[in-house]
């Protein structure tokens, strides 16, 4: 009986929760929102875009560093090794040529009549290479063609002071040329003879080893060829 009492009591608070509701249609209306223009959403794409591009722009500058190596006029490509090894220039021995009364190709003059040419074992920089030319063509007022016959393909690394034993090879610090005596270095091709030992000679002087003028007699050159 008590269980009957208490069903018709919670039917009764049910229907009169339900009478004093409003009626469906008499409750407020929520604001729909409005649809954003068409081309809303492409400029705020746009304005990230940029944003983000100067904000990697102005991390780049920040993290931009100083080369460490002073940047040459001639600079090889290293595609063997990563710190290449100093080159090694051995004195050749007596009976090293095939044909001893030949003169090999490095000691003889192929595109010009007259060149500058090694008497001595040196290293040459890529650096005093390329301020020896600059001598030899304002000494020819840039009225003369000049070869260039070596090439500084030999990377030399320099560790820091008070660096410890196996600690690494170094950094690079220049590059340079292995030179043997009777190597030809500077080739000209001028009018007169007089003018070309007057530029090789100003060359010469921006290089720190003995050094000698040579004449191509025999047969055109390379240039006369090709005229």
């Amino acid at each position: 009986m008590a269980a009957m009492w208490a069903a018709s009591a919670s039917a009764g608070s049910q229907f009169a929760a339900a009478v004093s509701a409003p009626p469906r249609s008499s409750r407020p209306l929520q604001p729909t929102p409005t649809p954003a223009p068409r081309g809303a959403y492409a400029v705020s794409l746009v304005s990230a875009v940029i944003s983000l591009g100067a904000f990697v722009g102005a991390s780049r500058e920040r993290s931009a560093r100083t080369p460490t190596v002073s940047r040459q006029v001639l600079v090889p490509q290293l595609k063997d090794w990563r710190k290449p090894f100093k080159p090694r220039i051995k004195p050749e021995r007596p009976d090293h040529k095939r044909f001893p009364d030949d003169e090999p190709m490095k000691s003889r003059p192929q595109f010009a009549k007259f060149a500058l040419m090694a008497k001595e074992l040196c290293w040459v920089t890529s650096k005093q290479l390329e301020d020896a030319r600059r001598e030899i063509v304002r000494a020819t007022s840039r009225t003369a063609k000049v070869y260039l016959r070596v090439y500084p393909h030999n990377a030399i690394t320099q560790r820091i002071a008070d660096s410890r034993t196996g600690a690494s090879k170094g950094r690079f610090e220049y590059w340079v040329a292995a030179l043997k005596p009777g190597v030809v270095i500077f080739e000209l091709d001028v009018e007169s003879e007089e003018l070309a030992r007057r530029a090789l000679k100003a060359g010469s002087r921006k290089l720190p080893f003995k050094v000698s003028f040579k004449f191509r007699e025999e047969g055109p050159a390379m240039f006369e060829l090709t005229a």
